[in-house]
């Protein structure tokens, strides 16, 4: 029990004394700590050096709990407990808390930002996701606005380099013809990584922030960066020009790599965390550390409109919520190894019981492409059918609910040689159809559907409210493409097209192209000039809430290597929710079109 007669007064004795001789290994914390002005302590050893300086002798780790008992007595004295340990991947109730993992630290008090083993840690953790990293590596580009002459980012660099020669008068600060050495260069998929320590972070830096064009795709915060320099204003004197010099050359590996070509560069914080707590060969470390670098970067462009983009949204009788009768949710999942069956059916009924109450209206609700799988297809066919319409009794007495989901029949290889898009409601199954568009990898063995035949008896397109409701074309994954490519032969229009996703795996293994499933997308929304609504699987990766499940193409006539996601012109989510499932799953799911 802790002795109650240990004051905060004690509590800031010990924490100085700790401060100056540091901790001992067996007394360091593996799952809370003690925040204070910036530094970390374990808190059943502070309560314990608390004790010798409130009563004459240190408390034995064995007289006492932590966790809770510790915790609470430390909040109760006006301290801030943090958890430690990182959350397992997984997703928690509300978008506030989304897809972070919480902070590490270690309790080394004689760390700092410039630690060595830092950086060494990011690079060994780049190259468990991406491969090949570069450290310290040179580019070859200018470092003068003229040498970038006739580019987008002219303009704009041109602004940044006057407005840095007036700030203080130092007209004089680039001394180099070629850019100095990025810290960390990822040649596949191509971009720039900085590990900004708090001399990055001044008024000169701010100053050059501010000038971005609000479209400019960026692998970080702007505002929060812009925030750290107000609250550093880090000054470098040494040569006097030198913060000018640093914020122009953080300009420049900011705004060039998209006219090289290059992907957004991202940037960390030497002092968010402490980075070489990060085990590289420790799987679930680089889950973490993958998860932070995800929050930063653009799989390919922005995926919802930016600001000053045209969207149907702004047009109160814009087409989409003109033609659709009904709201169309779409669920994105986040799976963490193998999930069972039983996890599958509890999200769908999660995801059921909170839509019923978010939209008055008839919903679509759109799961991932082969959230089932048997090698019985028919069998999987029927036992899914009947599942999903006594979830939709139970939950939706009103009937105004139509799941969609995909189901895969597998061969005696494993393989999803069946691969169907159903559609279910409180009766049982309404639509059904195959996949008819394949990838190259899947030539020989899936079986091949009709772009205009439906399974099983029944029609391919969904109607849906039954009567007189919007029509729903049901793709199965990579059938966007066909739509796209004009694969689809005379097939009519519908109202929109619900494509169904199997998923994403880590970078470089599998199927990990987040980015060129959109962009197909786009040209199936182009050709039949019609929204197109997706659902996908992040499997074994942080799930990107930037994946525009939402896509609308409208006008447009140039070459499809120019479009970006920037010109999507789909309404934003009229609503949008995280959940979790289990440690191993979650959803987020987003809904348009709410009543």
């Amino acid at each position: 029990m802790i002795p109650a007669n240990i004051t905060k007064d004690h509590i800031l004795l010990a924490i100085k004394e700790i401060s100056q001789h540091g901790v001992p290994d067996r007394r360091k914390s593996r799952n809370f700590i003690l925040r204070f002005e910036g530094h970390f302590f374990p808190p059943k050893y502070v309560i314990s050096v608390a004790n010798r300086h409130a009563n004459g002798h240190e408390l034995l780790p064995s007289q006492f709990s932590g966790g809770r008992e510790s915790n609470s007595f430390l909040i109760d004295l006006g301290f801030e407990i943090t958890k430690l340990t990182p959350r397992r991947p997984g997703l928690e109730h509300g978008l506030t808390s989304h897809y972070k993992p919480s902070k590490i630290v270690s309790q080394e008090l004689g760390h700092n930002e410039r630690c060595r083993a830092c950086k060494e840690s990011v690079k060994s953790l780049l190259e468990r996701i991406y491969g090949k990293v570069h450290s310290n590596y040179a580019l070859g580009w200018g470092t003068l606005p003229e040498d970038f002459v006739g580019s987008p980012s002219y303009a704009t660099l041109q602004e940044i380099y006057q407005s840095l020669q007036k700030f203080r008068d130092y007209n004089d600060f680039v001394h180099t013809q070629t850019l100095s050495p990025v810290d960390f260069f990822i040649p596949n998929p191509g971009f720039i990584v900085e590990f900004d320590e708090s001399q990055h972070f001044t008024a000169c830096r701010k100053l050059t922030l501010s000038k971005y064009p609000p479209n400019l795709p960026l692998g970080f915060d702007k505002e929060k960066w812009m925030r750290l320099c107000d609250e550093i204003s880090a000054r470098d004197e040494e040569p006097v020009y030198r913060d000018e010099q640093r914020a122009w050359y953080d300009t420049l590996r900011d705004l060039i790599p998209s006219i090289r070509g290059l992907k957004p560069t991202i940037r960390l914080n030497a002092a968010e965390i402490e980075w070489c707590s990060l085990d590289p060969q420790n799987a679930e470390d680089v889950k973490t550390f993958q998860g932070l670098l995800e929050e930063h970067i653009f799989i390919e462009q922005v995926a919802s409109a930016p600001p000053g983009t045209e969207t149907v949204s702004r047009h109160p009788e814009g087409q989409l919520r003109r033609n659709l009768s009904s709201a169309v949710a779409t669920v994105l999942t986040e799976v963490w190894g193998k999930i069972a069956d039983g996890d599958r059916d509890c999200l769908i009924r999660d995801v059921l019981a909170h839509v019923v109450t978010k939209t008055q209206r008839p919903v679509v609700i759109v799961f991932p492409a082969g959230f089932y799988s048997d090698s019985a297809l028919a069998d999987l066919f029927s036992r899914t059918g009947k599942k999903v319409a006594h979830a939709l009794k139970a939950a939706d007495p009103d009937g105004r609910v139509c799941i969609c989901l995909g189901l895969d029949g597998l061969d005696n290889q494993g393989r999803a040689a069946d691969q169907l898009v159903v559609a279910i409601s409180r009766r049982g199954l309404e639509a059904a159809g195959r996949k008819f568009y394949p990838t190259k990898s899947e030539r020989g063995f899936v079986n091949l559907g009709k772009p205009a035949k439906g399974e099983f008896g029944l029609e391919r397109v969904l109607r849906w409210p039954l009567r007189n409701g919007s029509t729903f074309y049901l793709a199965a994954c990579y059938d966007g493409y066909g739509i796209g490519n004009r694969a689809t032969g005379t097939q009519k229009p519908t109202d929109a097209v619900l494509e169904l996703i199997h998923g994403f795996d880590q970078p470089h293994s599998g199927n990990s192209g987040v980015g060129y499933y959109p962009r197909g997308l786009a040209r199936a929304s182009q050709n039949w000039n019609c929204p197109v609504f997706s659902a996908a699987s992040f499997r074994d990766r942080y799930l990107s809430r930037n994946f525009p499940s939402g896509l609308w193409v409208q006008g447009w006539t140039k070459g499809w290597n120019a479009w970006s996601y920037q010109d999507n012109k789909m309404s934003p989510p009229d609503d949008r929710f995280e959940l979790s499932q289990s440690g191993c799953l979650g959803a987020l799911v987003q809904i348009w079109n709410v009543g």
